[in-house]
């Protein structure tokens, strides 16, 4: 069994050893496509998961459980991390994608897998596929593939996300309001990450954690952002009302 892979199941098995069995082996069954059965010979060790249940693996334990195999995605594009999501998400198929783009099925999971490195044209290909099919994804999971790990394209992941702003405001062609919905939706794919990850910091009896926490993020940079999350929730909230005036003017004060 390739290390990657070994990695993916090992986990499974943690996640599978450590709550309900059923529940576990079910949820990735259902979010997979694939039978109980399958996912239960991962398990015992009597079958691996190859070509296209690698691929719905990998995305499975990123979006449901937030675990990033960094064997498996750390030479991906990030368009083709997004066409991963797709077929993960069921927006589009891989016979469809290897139709649209008029490729062998067998080259096209090489490029998922990172066994090759599509050329220019094939990513093209792939980046037009992604506006064509990215928007059937619900909005809290369209970005969830990126917002989980910095440490999946950690010098990308700005940038990647202000392409991905900037494509909603050419696309669409309707100015600052698109891009601005754009913004909301990679905030609250952000919030809901960190979220229970600092619930579970904050839940913690022992203080040295938090205190190692503060350290490493820099004490100044958790201040600072806790100030701007105030601020910006408030305009949200002013949003939803017609205070939006007074808000601006308390900000000038």
């Amino acid at each position: 069994m390739e290390q990657s892979t070994k990695k993916m199941v090992d986990y499974l098995l943690k996640l599978h050893d450590s709550t309900s069995s059923y529940d576990v082996v079910n949820h990735a069954a259902q979010q997979t496509g694939l039978s109980e059965q399958t996912v239960l010979r991962w398990l015992n060790g009597t079958q691996s998961p190859i070509g296209l249940s690698k691929i719905k693996l990998a995305y499975f334990l990123v979006i449901e459980y937030n675990y990033v195999n960094e064997e498996f995605f750390k030479n991906l594009d990030m368009v083709v991390i997004r066409i991963g999501q797709l077929i993960y998400q069921g927006a589009i198929s891989l016979q469809e994608i290897a139709t649209a783009m008029n490729c062998n099925i067998d080259v096209l999971q090489r490029y998922l897998h990172s066994r090759t490195k599509p050329p220019t044209d094939r990513l093209e290909q792939m980046s037009q596929l992604c506006h064509q099919y990215f928007h059937t994804v619900p909005p809290m999971r369209q970005f969830a593939v990126e917002m989980v790990s910095k440490e999946l394209v950690p010098a990308t992941t700005i940038s990647n996300l202000q392409d991905k702003t900037s494509t909603v405001r050419k696309s669409d062609g309707t100015g600052d309001d698109q891009y601005l919905i754009g913004l909301f939706k990679v905030l609250d794919g952000l919030l809901d990450l960190i979220d229970p990850k600092l619930e579970n910091i904050l839940k913690d009896e022992d203080p040295n954690q938090r205190i190692n926490f503060r350290k490493d993020a820099g004490r100044d940079n958790v201040f600072n952002l806790s100030n701007k999350i105030y601020r910006t929730s408030r305009r949200i909230g002013a949003l939803c009302s017609e205070k939006a005036k007074d808000v601006q003017e308390e900000d000038k004060r």
